[in-house]
């Protein structure tokens, strides 16, 4: 019995370590955000499950692939769509978002491989060095965190491992204009930081309530704002010529505000990203994406424009959670795959 409950027991925390990752503010407010679906009495999606091993990582990572329910009735090749913390994907309903989306005959039919994150996800994803491909490592709460710090064997394990099962055993479209990545909160910063360090493997990436709030040092105010990873690496990149980009923050996403503007931090750290931002100290003008040369529309939906480098789509009453990320799942789909 006493080890009956001790399974029990440890198979909930590995399930609760999935849904838990460091931020700066947690929320757990419920989302009130009204969301619309479009129901349908037949899936359109067929999906199964694989595990694949890591050996740098020591451990099996399960993986749902969606693929459409025509695959095994025809010889076309399709493209291919790699999602962080694939263990959510019910919650989002990415197959009733795919189902309706191919009814309406608005995308094209695609492969989307989730590979669910592990118990040790703040490890697994975080930034590596576009230069080196060694992890960049967070420090959250103190100086000795070091978060992120298995990101480039995740990293490595996505490309060797994953990408070439699919591609061996799919049929799929390779080449970066065929291949995307999302996540969202920590796994968004994951795609993001993956998407940038490989600009030949991946074309779009989109990127839902990104945690781009991770920085190199923990201290005063101008310390936290100026060691953001992800906002220092793009100030000293160069452009990835074709790489497109999707952002989607939520207004309630979270409630801290650390330099005081009046936007939550959530928002200014996805917009300083795209647009730069002024280092409280030294007036350093630190460059952002569209200083690269991005096109971008800041205003999507209201401009509906789809075509440009950079979108960046704002839900009013949109939280960090699930509810909010299924609302914002169909738009991406269209941005990335509309015929």
């Amino acid at each position: 019995m006493r080890t009956f409950l001790f399974l029990n027991f440890f198979i909930l925390l590995i399930i609760i370590s999935c849904n838990n990752e460091v931020t700066e503010n947690p929320n757990t407010t419920t989302s009130s955000l009204t969301t619309s679906t479009t129901t349908t009495t037949l899936s359109l999606v067929d999906s199964t499950q694989i595990k694949l091993n890591s050996t740098s990582l020591g451990r099996d990572y399960t993986i749902d692939i969606y693929f459409p329910k025509e695959y095994s009735e025809t010889t076309a090749k399709y493209k291919v769509l790699y999602a962080n913390d694939g263990q959510d994907m019910t919650s989002v309903d990415l197959k009733g978002a795919l189902t309706s989306l191919y009814e309406s005959n608005t995308i094209e039919k695609i492969i989307v491989v989730a590979i669910h994150c592990s118990n040790d996800r703040n490890n697994d994803y975080g930034t590596i060095d576009p230069t080196t491909d060694n992890p960049i490592t967070c420090q959250a709460s103190s100086v000795n965190d070091n978060l992120g710090k298995n990101a480039k064997k995740y990293t490595d394990f996505l490309l060797e491992n994953v990408m070439t099962h699919i591609n061996s055993n799919y049929r799929t479209l390779t080449g970066v204009e065929n291949t995307s990545i999302i996540g969202w909160s920590l796994g968004g910063l994951s795609a993001f930081s993956i998407a940038w360090a490989k600009p030949n493997v991946f074309g779009k990436v989109g990127v839902f309530s990104g945690s781009f709030w991770w920085r190199s040092q923990y201290g005063d105010l101008d310390a936290r704002q100026n060691s953001r990873i992800m906002q220092n690496i793009i100030s000293n990149s160069k452009k990835r010529d074709g790489l497109r980009m999707w952002f989607q923050q939520g207004s309630k996403d979270e409630d801290s505000d650390r330099d005081n503007d009046g936007i939550i931090d959530a928002i200014d750290d996805c917009k300083d990203l795209i647009l730069g931002y002024e280092k409280p100290k030294g007036n350093i003008i630190t460059n952002g994406l569209i200083s690269l040369g991005y096109s971008y529309n800041l205003n999507y939906p209201t401009d509906s424009d789809i075509t440009k480098d950079i979108t960046y789509y704002e839900i009013v009453n949109g939280y960090h959670n699930q509810s909010t990320w299924k609302v914002a799942i169909p738009h991406f789909l269209k941005w990335a795959y509309s015929k």
